[in-house]
């Protein structure tokens, strides 16, 4: 991701390329098998990374199933009525549409349709987690229409947060239509009434270019709930972790400000602690211990995004 290969290839800067590659940095991204059943039990089984694309505003072509070279993109501004078409279940909730969408998008990285835009939106509420590549859930966007998605290409506004969840079950109830779908570059119009059952399978590692990913997506480039530990008073506090920009940040809530930044390019991260699911952060001024209270791969985690954040130039 952030490679342009095909754009460094033609300018010559094959050697560059190959540079950048070798000195890319790893990210865990989760994996999603999807079942495809039809009324007749026949099942096929494709898999995840992207993100699923339901409706039209993108036709694409109609060979059943099959990778497209050469997609006419007509765009259509549609009635929004994707959901006259199927129901969505978000982890076995029935999701009941209080607006009119013409397509919806279901997707594990903020991407869409190779644009660098975050669909999902930036903004933290108490409803929903925030958005990560590894964290085994999915985010379930509406697009209105024409109009809306041109504004989302153009990064004035965001998507419709409709859910999230790691276990997703789209079931079409077709009334004599064709409804587009795309899985990760996998185009087809779905004529049958099917199923699509969209659950955790694991996570792979990918190579990114340094610096660029978390970046260009306006994601932290790790989050969660953390304990850290006072430097007067000595008991542990659950706060609410953001590694993103160079920064450690704490909050007491997702919604708050933060209690306290830690700037990880003057920073040190220190490993061998009493506590196994702990870390330190050593600065000039202080030394910041958290505890992740979970495993050491857990931890590991947290100090390779600490360690990476703080060596990026």
């Amino acid at each position: 991701m952030g490679w342009k290969l095909e754009e460094n290839i033609n300018e010559g800067k094959v050697l560059q390329f190959v540079n950048e590659f070798m000195n890319g940095e790893s990210i865990k991204l989760d994996r999603w098998k999807i079942n495809i059943r039809n009324d007749n039990d026949d099942t096929e089984v494709i898999y995840m990374n992207n993100q699923i694309i339901i409706g039209s505003i993108e036709l694409i072509d109609p060979r059943k199933r099959s990778l497209v070279t050469n997609i006419v993109s007509l765009i259509k501004d549609s009635k929004g009525d994707v959901q006259n078409f199927i129901n969505l279940y978000i982890d076995g909730e029935k999701i009941v549409f209080d607006e009119e969408f013409s397509t919806i998008v279901i997707k594990n990285i903020p991407f869409y349709m190779g644009n660098m835009i975050n669909i999902w939106g930036s903004i933290n509420d108490f409803k929903y987690q925030t958005e990560s590549f590894d964290d085994r859930l999915l985010e379930v966007v509406g697009i209105k229409n024409l109009s809306h998605g041109h504004k989302i290409r153009s990064d004035q506004e965001s998507g419709y947060r409709i859910g999230q969840g790691s276990d997703i079950r789209i079931v079409f109830d077709f009334k004599g239509v064709e409804l587009p779908v795309s899985v990760d570059g996998l185009y087809w119009k779905e004529t049958e009434s099917v199923t699509i059952h969209i659950s955790f399978e694991n996570s792979d590692t990918i190579v990114a270019k340094k610096g660029t990913f978390a970046a260009s997506t306006g994601l932290a480039r790790k989050s969660g709930w953390l304990y850290k530990r006072g430097s007067v008073n000595r008991a542990w506090r659950l706060r609410w972790c953001t590694i993103k920009n160079g920064f450690f940040s704490y909050y007491e809530g997702q919604m708050d400000k933060p209690r306290g930044v830690i700037n990880l390019k003057e920073s040190h991260i220190n490993t061998v602690v009493k506590e196994r699911t702990s870390f330190e952060i050593i600065t000039p001024n202080r030394i910041y211990m958290i505890d992740t209270r979970e495993t050491q791969e857990d931890v590991n985690s947290w100090v390779s995004a600490c360690q990476l954040e703080g060596s990026i130039p």
